[in-house]
């Protein structure tokens, strides 16, 4: 494999995670986990399946492929200076000024991705009902990762259909029993990492050991030497959403113009969205169910940053 890295793109974690996630919320239940884009609007129908009055709760991912730190490499000399087990094994990646574009002036520092979604998550950690971390793989190899994501999704579809694999006290986001989130191993091949401070530049990395553990930040810090799965992250999230304090879709305005503000994008004039098929929804509710999915398509396009919420239907 070239310089260690994976052989994959992003994309193809973004497609693989979202694709199990939206499969286990399965929408029959109480409260769904929505991919809230236009990019998966078709495929799942999210638009069709929210009613104005049900609660959102939005988080966000940024999707990220693995590398391999190279011996005798500034990555595995950091770690090893801070006494780590894992060195010329650990695996790595890199942060990023944004999503790539062509032809892009240099990046002010309040619009690198990172301090973007270190912003939205101190955000919504205030109000208490949402995240954002970056999510890697923890595979080098794009078949092993493939394999390993597909067989045990389908073996655990029996454990989703009948327990469920999230729950939030008394709701439960599907099934009706609180499970073991060890119970899903597919998931446990992600780590979860979210941003832990604002930065002055891209020219940082964050590394950890083959199974999500010892997170270093370069320049050189120890994170937390436990294991940060994406399971663990979920899981936390749901337990400590506060639906109380979340606003209903028909009524969350305010909490989208903040997002925006934070991130500093405008809202595109709504006459150049597509509602075909929508006419039945009133008004109101279409109108800010288009503006989620709006927002989600700008994040994606200049952020590179994935747009998700928990449902829950009033």
């Amino acid at each position: 494999m070239a310089n260690g890295s994976a052989n994959y793109t992003e994309e193809l974690v973004m497609a693989l995670v979202t694709t199990q996630l939206t499969i286990m919320s399965f929408p029959i239940f109480n409260v769904q986990i929505v991919p809230f884009s236009s990019n998966f609007e078709n495929l799942f129908g999210a638009d069709a399946k929210i009613p104005g009055s049900a609660k959102i709760a939005p988080f966000y991912m940024q999707f990220k492929r693995p590398n391999r730190s190279k011996p005798g490499g500034d990555i595995s000399s950091d770690r090893a200076a801070l006494g780590l087990h894992c060195t010329t094994g650990s695996l790595n990646f890199k942060l990023r000024e944004k999503a790539k574009r062509k032809g892009s002036a240099k990046v002010p520092v309040h619009k690198l991705q990172h301090n973007v979604l270190y912003r939205m998550r101190a955000r919504l950690l205030k109000r208490g009902i949402g995240d954002a971390a970056y999510v890697c793989s923890l595979f080098l190899s794009s078949k092993e990762y493939v394999a390993h994501t597909h067989l045990h999704g389908l073996l655990g579809w029996p454990f989703y259909w009948f327990n469920g694999p999230y729950s939030n006290r008394a709701v439960v986001i599907h099934g009706t029993a609180t499970p073991s989130f060890s119970a899903i191993p597919w998931l446990e091949g992600h780590v979860s990492i979210p941003p832990h401070d604002t930065v002055a530049s891209a020219s940082h990395s964050y590394s950890f050991d083959p199974t999500g553990g010892e997170v270093c930040f370069h320049s050189p810090r120890l994170l937390d030497g436990e294991r940060r799965t994406l399971p663990a992250w979920i899981a936390n999230l749901a337990e400590s959403i506060q639906f109380d304090r979340a606003p209903a879709i028909g009524r969350s305005d305010e909490l989208l113009a903040e997002l925006r503000d934070i991130v500093g994008l405008r809202a595109e004039p709504s006459g150049d969205r597509d509602r075909e098929g929508l006419e039945e929804q009133p008004e109101r509710d279409l109108d800010y169910i288009a503006e989620w999915m709006a927002f989600g398509d700008q994040l994606e396009e200049h952020f590179g940053i994935s747009q998700f919420a928990f449902i829950l239907e009033a």
